[in-house]
């Protein structure tokens, strides 16, 4: 089999499907899908680039609110008694709650 004389074909239709596309460049919807689609793939990728910076933000703030969060938590530990919650405060005096009942001491 001679490969020479499909290369010779394979080469005329490459050469026809070049010229009809160079042919159909002339042509002014063509012209204008392709500039749509030039506008559109711009457009893609600036909202592409706004969306990656977001996310890199987002991700930045998160490590930076975790880093802070231990730190305030290795230094702010409290040094003198712990704090009692006001409701352990006023049933232990016997104040009387909000809702008008007295709290007796035991």
């Amino acid at each position: 089999m001679n490969y020479w004389i499909l290369h010779k074909k394979a080469l005329k239709k490459w050469i026809v499907v070049a010229a009809t596309a160079l042919m159909a460049l002339r042509l002014f919807i063509v012209q204008q899908l392709l500039a749509a689609f030039l506008i559109f793939s711009a457009l893609f990728a600036c909202i592409a680039v706004v969306v990656l910076i977001l996310f890199l933000l987002d991700h930045a703030w998160q490590v930076g609110i975790t880093r802070a969060e231990a730190y305030v938590r290795a230094i702010g530990r409290p040094a003198g008694p712990r704090r009692e919650r006001v409701e352990g405060v006023a049933i232990r005096r016997g104040y009387q709650s909000v809702h008008g009942h007295r709290h007796n001491p035991a």
